[in-house]
């Protein structure tokens, strides 16, 4: 999601705000807001183990993170001329700094783990397909016992390999 906020100070530069997945955001970053100065700093990697160790104990509590960027813009076009989503995909959409995790916990529904075991007592098999970040489904699907064992999480290639193998 992005979002475009005109400077009231009248100067054209405006304030350009983004949330998304970290793993599509943390490229199209150079900087971040460190909580321990109050500073822009440079996203080095240092900070980007950090920002991966954080993700990483978000996403194994099962919660979805969002990564929260700003950098200021200066548009080419008009916002409401044709073309502007273009101009902002192509040009905003770099030099970000990042200015927040947030980590969202969305409980499975209570009837969930009861559904899951009579399918098992029926012998039903269980796969989970998730477009998330992997860590936050493996948890979830532990919370909900369609994983039982702690085997970490296959991905879809990994199945089709499985699959294949089995032909």
């Amino acid at each position: 999601m992005v979002s475009l906020h005109s400077n009231s100070a009248g100067n054209k530069s405006n304030l350009l705000l983004i949330k998304g997945a970290p793993d599509f955001l943390l490229s199209k970053c150079t900087t971040y807001l460190s909580y321990e100065t109050v500073r822009v700093c440079e996203l080095d990697k240092d900070a980007l183990d950090r920002l991966a160790k954080l993700q990483e104990k978000s996403s194994l509590n099962a919660e979805h993170v969002v990564m929260l960027c700003e950098r200021s813009y200066i548009l080419i076009g008009s916002p409401s001329a044709s073309g502007f989503e273009e101009e902002v995909l192509e040009n905003a959409l770099s030099e970000l700094t990042i200015i927040g995790l947030v980590g969202m916990f969305d409980p499975p529904r209570p009837e969930t783990l009861e559904t899951v075991a009579a399918c098992r007592r029926a012998s039903i098999r269980f796969f989970m397909m998730t477009g998330g970040f992997g860590l936050t489904g493996t948890a979830i699907a532990r919370q909900v016992d369609i994983f039982t064992t702690d085997h970490d999480a296959g991905t879809y290639n990994t199945v089709v390999r499985q699959g294949k193998k089995g032909l």
